[in-house]
């Protein structure tokens, strides 16, 4: 019943690597009506590929349910040291970061 009340929000990483199942499900909830649910998912780029089979599960759920459950993509650019760096010190003003970090979790990150 608390469910009845509250909205829920899903914030999924890295939905490219998530399997048929998983989207499926995804699906459902979505189709059901029974909950207030919004799903935010990020995923690296794929290639766009004609044959269905050659499709990662996330291209070919996209190419048959994105009118269907409504899927938005919105493309975002990666973040740059400076990007980063320059968002941290406005998050937290007095921080004081160590030397090469935002080199660093731009690596990592892939920004």
């Amino acid at each position: 019943k608390l469910l009845d009340f509250h909205p829920i929000v899903l914030l999924i990483d890295d939905l490219h690597l998530g399997d048929e199942a998983t989207l499926i499900l995804l699906r459902r909830l979505i189709l059901r009506g029974e909950i207030k649910l919004f799903i935010c998912g990020t995923s690296a780029e794929t290639k766009e590929l004609e044959d269905e089979e050659q499709m990662a599960p996330l291209e070919r759920f996209y190419s048959h349910y994105f009118k269907e459950v409504g899927i938005r993509k919105i493309k975002l650019t990666a973040l740059n040291e400076t990007d980063i760096g320059n968002h941290i010190q406005k998050l937290f003003p007095n921080v004081s970061l160590a030397e090469n970090f935002e080199k660093e979790l731009a690596q990592i990150s892939q920004g």
